[in-house]
């Protein structure tokens, strides 16, 4: 099982925070410097698995971030599937205040026996529930990189954009 990797990259009022690897057991976010960023991306792209140990330290990480740091905007961006079905099974794993920016949506070609993936950006392929808007998605069209085909997308959308909905 392997480590997470976190890195910082900060850019003025942007705190940009890379997940790489797993959150499990030897979660430690306590080196996560906040500073003085008025808005924090974090991104989850290079998350390859989690576990519940993992996600019980994270939701007492983002408790904490959303009780001392309530002022921040917080996005979520690049979340892949597992990050997806942890958000939308697991109170708190998502702070109130934060936002997805984008996340990956998996694909199947039956042909090709092959998964392909499309990432959706807020905006642009869907926007969440608001006090002044209806939530939408435009998922696009996905071909396979091997055989060209259209591919149907692999996933229970009622289920899977549960956290367009979610109340805050």
């Amino acid at each position: 099982m392997s480590d997470l990797s976190i890195q910082q990259n900060s850019n003025g009022a942007v705190l940009e925070i890379l997940l790489d690897g797993s959150l499990n057991e030897t979660l430690d976010l306590s080196g996560v410097d906040l500073g003085s960023a008025s808005e924090i991306h974090i991104d989850f792209n290079g998350v390859t698995s989690i576990n519940s140990t993992g996600i019980n330290k994270w939701v007492q990480w983002t408790q904490k971030l959303e009780e001392v740091h309530r002022g921040k905007e917080v996005n979520f961006c690049n979340c892949p599937k597992i990050i997806i079905d942890q958000i939308n099974a697991v109170k708190g794993f998502m702070p109130n205040n934060a936002r997805i920016e984008s996340f990956w949506i998996p694909f199947y070609c039956e042909e090709s026996d092959r998964r392909e993936f499309l990432l959706l950006t807020r905006g642009k392929d869907f926007m969440e529930s608001t006090s002044d808007g209806e939530q939408w998605i435009n998922i696009p069209d996905c071909n396979c990189s091997e055989t060209s085909t259209p591919c149907e997308p692999d996933i229970m959308p009622a289920k899977y954009f549960a956290f367009m909905s979610r109340s805050s």
